[in-house]
């Protein structure tokens, strides 16, 4: 058969990539900088026919028949999430999803970001309620 066509995972915005929204770049690099392999050789490319499976895959609307406790934590102003997108699968759940809303965007709950503390207070203050 023919060789697949592969476009860039993650781009800046403009750029032809599945993830181009202005925090997709500078969130990726940040991300790799905490490992061993910079961002800028590590493999960044997809085929796009798995944007469909992709889009095919919303974990989300399963939400509200969760066995058991659930812990979503969000950023107030995420450019490749959309908050409300997330708010309406919390209130479809109808209690059982625990919503947690940090400050910044999409990758400032990671670390050095500045939603990292609430992101981390929230899942330790979720575990104890559930474990202690």
């Amino acid at each position: 058969g023919l060789c697949p066509t592969y476009v860039k995972a993650v781009g800046k915005p403009g750029e032809l990539a599945i993830l181009n929204a202005p925090s997709a770049d500078p969130g990726f690099t940040s991300m790799f900088a905490q490992g061993t392999m910079p961002f800028s050789e590590a493999p960044n490319a997809l085929a796009p026919r798995v944007v469909f499976d992709i889009m095919a895959t919303r974990p989300g609307l399963e939400l509200k028949d969760a066995k058991c406790p659930v812990l979503l934590v969000i950023s107030e102003d995420d450019d490749m999430i959309p908050r409300r997108l997330t708010e309406s699968i919390v209130d479809a759940a109808r209690g059982k999803v625990e919503l947690c809303v940090a400050p910044g965007g999409h990758f400032d709950v990671m670390q050095g970001g500045k939603g990292f503390e609430v992101n981390i207070k929230a899942q330790v203050d979720f575990l104890r309620r559930l474990l202690l």
